[in-house]
């Protein structure tokens, strides 16, 4: 997403965002912002590995531990990956609405990790 109105403005302030954080840019929307139409927040993809599983804390690299030969170890693994691909769903409706409603958005496809 690209707001049109970017093109065609004198001066655009952008806000690197976290995907989670809605009550921030709402904060911000509702002091600083307020009134200015020049104001976006960059968003990205979230990471599609949970964070127990990536090299490190800065990064969205597997660390490989995808391999599991316990079949209860694999369960609780599955349970777990499928709770967080559903809050990365929830997340991303959560964005689409807010995009919907606030029209300052800006969606970059690369995968946040930080």
């Amino acid at each position: 997403w690209i707001p049109a109105i970017i093109t065609n403005a004198s001066m655009v302030v952008l806000v690197q965002s976290s995907r989670a954080n809605f009550a921030l840019r709402t904060a911000i929307r509702e002091t600083w912002a307020s009134g200015h139409d020049c104001v976006y927040f960059v968003v990205s993809d979230g990471c599609p590995h949970p964070p127990n599983r990536r090299k490190d804390d800065l990064s969205c690299m597997s660390n490989g531990t995808n391999v599991i030969h316990d079949s209860m170890l694999k369960s609780n693994q599955a349970h777990e990956d499928s709770g967080y691909s559903e809050a990365l769903a929830t997340e991303q409706r959560k964005m689409l609405h807010e995009q919907q409603q606030n029209r300052d958005m800006i969606y970059v496809e690369k995968h946040e990790s930080y």
